[in-house]
């Protein structure tokens, strides 16, 4: 029951063969009526393996066919390949573009807790003893 439910997994409709590859989908369902290509019906629609289409392409493809199929394959390939690495590559802009964030963030926080402490700053602590003078000599006339 289990190596069912597996087959079943690996059923590809056949639209999605012929997408990637080099024919229709009423090419490929006629293949399947012609009993050329292996194919599971569910409901009213075919699915089929790779496994069972490199076997119809191995046996019945024409050479030109191959040449294309392979061709395209290979694109596909290099395409996923190639968005991969784009997305590899994106990820990795953002997070170093996170940890310049968090770091700018840290130090503007940083200066901002050293500016406020109580007699860090020269001025705050000057301005303080001139007002105390002032108040006494105003106290004494």
């Amino acid at each position: 029951m289990q190596n069912n439910n597996q087959n079943e997994k690996q059923l590809i409709p056949l639209r999605q063969f012929a997408k990637r590859g080099p024919y229709s989908p009423a090419y490929l369902s006629l293949l399947v009526q012609r009993g050329k290509l292996k194919a599971k019906k569910i409901g009213r629609n075919y699915y089929t393996t790779q496994e069972w289409f490199n076997e119809y392409f191995e046996i019945y493809a024409r050479d030109e066919k191959r040449a294309s199929y392979n061709k395209l394959v290979n694109k596909q390939v290099k395409a996923a390949k190639y968005k991969e690495l784009y997305r590899l590559h994106a990820l990795k802009i953002m997070v170093v573009s996170i940890v310049i964030f968090i770091i700018i963030i840290l130090s503007s926080m940083l200066y901002t807790s050293l500016e406020s402490a109580p007699g860090r700053v020269a001025g705050e602590s000057e301005q303080a003893e001139i007002s105390t003078s002032t108040i006494i000599l105003d106290n004494s006339n």
